[in-house]
């Protein structure tokens, strides 16, 4: 239906810019010939009358309807052009000045935006997640997909999180053509660094996450199941105890957190919040998700990098 939508436009648009042309074409003819022989008055006056005025009285029969016809659409032409012309005008004038979406029924918001989509500066994923969790008590993060920028960004947030305060990763989505033989703990941690490619300038952020979860700060958890899980949630309670979370499309990589457009939401104080706690919580105890150590993540890269 779009597309035929578009066609018809780009059809009417082009029959309207043929009989414009047309038009502009025939007064360009008629303006050089008015400067051509405008000087010559006599010799177009006689040209008119003998090859114009009397061929036209000749064939009156068939000459009458032709130039009534043709007046007729010269003035049906410069309605619709108005017409067609001065409605995208208006359409744009409303758009530009409007106060409020012509949409009707539709009010305009009474409370600030909960969206975050990183499209502009003041919008970005991680600037709402770093103001939220600075000193924060609790940080529960589900994604289908970590990049190393991502995990040296959740260590950052549990440094500067409170010190009694707890995150928990889970991990949802296996990677590419890769399934454990014998799903375990051990396999989790494989897991991560297949998930990371096997990068070496991932060993400095696994040890910093594993010296996270040797102090207990941080717990990790790798979903090894089909069908894979590809929600993106950021749960959390702040500094003043307020519980909140950020649910939409984000993954815990550079481009999620920041470079890439994204759409979440964030939602704090309801029952929304509640069911995404909740959620999360019946995520995290599933049997197929297998607690997890970054130590051994960091021995399958080690392992990879001897070979």
């Amino acid at each position: 239906m779009a597309d035929q939508s578009e066609q018809n436009t780009f059809g009417d648009d082009f029959l309207m810019f043929l009989a414009g042309g047309c038009t502009v074409l025939g007064g360009v003819v008629g303006l050089w010939l008015a400067l051509a022989y405008g000087s010559q008055e006599e010799i177009l006056r006689q040209f008119v009358n003998d090859y114009v005025v009397d061929r036209l009285i000749d064939y009156l029969v068939w000459s009458a309807p032709l130039i009534g016809m043709l007046l007729g659409s010269a003035v049906a032409i410069i309605v619709a052009m108005a017409w067609k012309f001065g409605w995208r005008a208006c359409k744009w004038l409303t758009r530009r000045f409007a106060a409020t979406p012509a949409v009707p029924g539709r009010k305009r918001p009474a409370t600030p935006s909960p969206l975050r989509d990183n499209l502009v500066d003041g919008n970005k994923v991680v600037a709402h997640l770093d103001a939220v969790l600075d000193k924060g008590l609790r940080l529960d993060v589900c994604v289908a997909y970590p990049s190393v920028e991502g995990l040296g960004r959740l260590a950052q947030w549990i440094d500067g999180m409170d010190p009694n305060g707890r995150a928990r990763l889970l991990v949802g989505s296996m990677p590419r053509n890769w399934t454990p033989l014998h799903p375990s703990a051990r396999a989790a941690g494989h897991f991560m660094a297949k998930h990371l490619d096997y990068d070496k300038q991932a060993i400095p952020v696994l040890e910093r996450l594993a010296g996270h979860q040797e102090a207990e700060r941080l717990e990790l958890c790798v979903r090894l199941a089909v069908p894979q899980l590809h929600a993106k949630l950021y749960a959390w309670i702040d500094a003043q105890g307020r519980e909140g979370a950020l649910i939409g499309s984000s993954n815990l990589t550079k481009a999620g957190l920041n470079d890439q457009g994204e759409l979440n939401v964030v939602v704090g104080g309801d029952d929304v919040q509640l069911h995404a706690h909740a959620w999360f919580e019946a995520r995290w105890n599933e049997q197929a998700a297998y607690p997890a150590d970054f130590s051994d993540a960091l021995s399958a890269l080690h392992e990879s990098s001897s070979m």
